[in-house]
């Protein structure tokens, strides 16, 4: 039965694990398994095949003989068998058990491999923990008085967030041995220890020595991060430690506010990788081992690539998707060097060959094929720097899968659009500005460069990738800040004091919104009346909207309450301007737009849907939705005539 797998497994998968480990030792996991016939499937013998058959089954699959069907047959059933045993029933396995045996695979004549059991086991092992740490989630799932829950919803936590409020709140409480309400109160104290551990969520969630190591990393991370910062050098924009690997490069103030936000941006996305990566030890005491670029490849990717402006894109990725991300930089660029003096080399003298040039198509690239890429993954042969580029960059020109090819192609991209349009006979200036939106849409949808031509010619353009968002977030909360509420206000009223109106491409279109006191932002809030922003008299309403944005969020997330105000910015506003061209309609990221909000009761998402302005010939709209934790999804724009 299930329970057995706690005390052990049966003594016929352990046969085949041992077979397994022996060929792992060896460095031969392609080893097949085969059952000793004379031993009948009660004898548990399990012995490798061949190295001749092992080439036939791998090199030449189609010379397969009955014989070796049957005998691939016998032993897979076998193996089969010693699992169904081990579960009771073979609709007891659990899905990630059952999708590391591949069972569609079975009596196909496939050997069964090595590399397959491990697999097999490795599940297994995984899914063993699985309800101790249910058990120990599900007996604290609840707080122990209801009015410690009606707190929560009373200070706009949603129903759907209780759960893990819960958790927390009594994490907090066994490590700081304090009552429920004490725990509560500093759970729910916004930028608190115990808050951002709750936030990043994952393992630090699981149990309570997590939490404990949790809380003390936090603090560890201050520490070390700030002996980056205070090494500063201000010349050259980078923060360097120089008794370890660790050297952050940025080459502008986007991401740099000041040190403290820097700080709590960069220990939001690392912490959220930590709360997802096993790999990773959290009872580490050397924080350049845990956070460092050596070991942290959250850091790596963070830190020496100058990807500040691609970290909106980032910061919309689930902590557990970001994983391929980093996985597939790390095998793209130059190892890390072993010394600290061969790092201080690396980061001034590191190859350009080995370099991602245009980051921004390779993640959308990524998103795109991100099925493909973790197959890629689960099978370490296959996860080859050739692979991943002939799976992100099928289109390249050359059909050449190397590093070289995929940034020559990305970086020209562009040239390549605007010689087809000049080509055609259209001005240079015009085959630029077309070259640029073709750029663009490949950025944002992960789409081939044969889609983004035919999506700029029809206005149609491919759906994002799932985990793409047209809506540009931050990494921090700007509550948080030290300009607080005004760095606040100021990202959501810039663009609401400067609303434009739509312009004709050509001559023969006429313009559609004429005066200033028609080009305008609209707000409309369930229960309240329509809002209206323009340069004119209604200048005075932005103070209403921002004080409605806060409210719509509520106070206890600040990460959502930051998107919002980016959601309604320039940042929110650039995927329409790009998106009516084609119509024959010229707008920009601050062009005339209404805004209309809902709310999820259950989860705290707030949806936003965009739609165009009566003046305009075109209908538009696309939605865009926050979680409660800042993350943002969004739908494709559709436009169309009006009749």
């Amino acid at each position: 039965m299930a329970s057995d797998l706690i005390t052990g497994y049966t003594d016929t998968f352990k046969a085949f694990v041992n077979f397994a480990n022996r060929a792992d030792e060896t460095g031969n996991r392609k080893a097949i398994a085969r059952v000793d016939d004379s031993a009948g499937l009660a004898g548990r013998k399990i012995t490798a095949a061949t190295t001749d058959v092992v080439r036939s089954f791998f090199k030449f699959r189609w010379f397969r003989s009955s014989g070796d069907k049957s005998a691939n047959n016998t032993t897979r059933k076998l193996f089969m068998d010693a699992v169904v045993k081990m579960y009771g029933s073979e609709a007891k396995i659990p899905p990630s058990v059952k999708k590391a045996m591949i069972l569609s695979d079975y009596d196909k004549g496939k050997p069964l491999t090595a590399r397959r059991i491990i697999a097999v086991k490795v599940a297994i092992d995984q899914a063993n923990a699985l309800p101790k740490q249910h058990a120990f989630l599900d007996s604290i799932s609840q707080f122990k008085s209801p009015e410690t829950a009606n707190a929560a919803l009373s200070k706009g936590y949603a129903k759907g967030e209780l759960t893990k409020l819960a958790y927390a709140t009594n994490l907090y409480s066994m490590v700081m041995q304090c009552s429920e309400t004490e725990a509560f109160n500093e759970v729910t104290k916004i930028g608190s220890k115990a808050n951002r551990l709750m936030n990043y969520g994952g393992r630090f969630l699981h149990s309570e020595e997590n939490f404990k190591a949790g809380l003390r990393l936090i603090d560890s991370f201050g520490d070390w991060f700030g002996k980056l910062c205070d090494v500063k050098r201000a010349d050259s924009g980078k923060f360097n430690c120089t008794n370890s690997f660790t050297e952050i490069n940025f080459n502008g103030a986007s991401f740099v506010r000041n040190d403290r936000s820097c700080l709590a941006g960069f220990e939001r996305l690392i912490f959220e990788d930590l709360a997802v990566n096993d790999s990773l030890d959290l009872n580490e005491t050397d924080p350049e081992k845990i956070f460092g670029m050596k070991n942290n490849a959250a850091m790596r990717f963070y830190g020496t690539k100058q990807y500040e402006n691609k970290l909106s894109t980032i910061a919309a990725i689930p902590p557990e998707k970001r994983k391929v991300v980093f996985a597939v930089f790390d095998k793209l660029m130059k190892p890390m060097p072993e010394t600290n003096e061969d790092a201080r080399k690396y980061y001034k003298l590191q190859a350009r060959d080995r370099e991602v040039n245009d980051s921004g198509i390779i993640i959308a690239r990524i998103l795109r094929h991100m099925p493909q890429i973790e197959k890629l993954m689960a099978n370490e042969g296959t996860f080859t720097e050739k692979n991943i580029i002939k799976t992100l960059c099928p289109d390249i020109p050359s059909r050449t899968w190397t590093l070289k090819a995929m940034n020559e192609y990305t970086n020209n991209v562009r040239d390549i659009a605007e010689e087809e349009f000049m080509d055609k006979g259209i001005d240079e200036e015009v085959a630029d500005a077309k070259s640029r939106d073709v750029r663009g849409i490949i950025e944002e949808t992960g789409c081939t460069y044969k889609e983004a031509m035919s999506a700029h010619k029809t206005g149609r353009r491919p759906a994002p990738p799932k985990y793409m968002s047209s809506v540009a977030l931050s990494v921090f909360d700007l509550e948080g800040t030290d300009s607080g509420v005004s760095l606040l206000a100021a990202e959501g009223s810039g663009d609401l004091l400067r609303p434009c109106n739509y312009a004709p491409v050509n001559d023969n279109t006429n313009f559609y919104i004429k005066s200033d006191e028609n080009v305008a932002f609209g707000f409309t809030f369930p229960g309240k009346a329509p809002i209206k922003v323009n340069q004119g008299v209604h200048k005075g309403n932005i103070p209403d909207v921002i004080d409605s944005l806060k409210k719509f969020a509520g106070d206890v997330h600040p990460r959502q309450q930051s998107a919002l105000m980016f959601a309604v910015s320039q940042s929110g506003l650039s995927p329409i301007k790009d998106g009516l061209e084609p119509f024959g309609i010229i707008g920009s990221e601050h062009g005339s737009v209404n805004f209309s909000f809902s709310k999820d009761p259950n989860t705290g998402a707030i949806t936003i849907t965009y739609s165009s302005p009566e003046e305009l010939p075109v209908n538009f709209s696309w939605t865009a939705t926050i979680d409660v934790d800042g993350n943002a999804s969004s739908t494709p724009l559709v436009v169309a005539m009006k009749n």
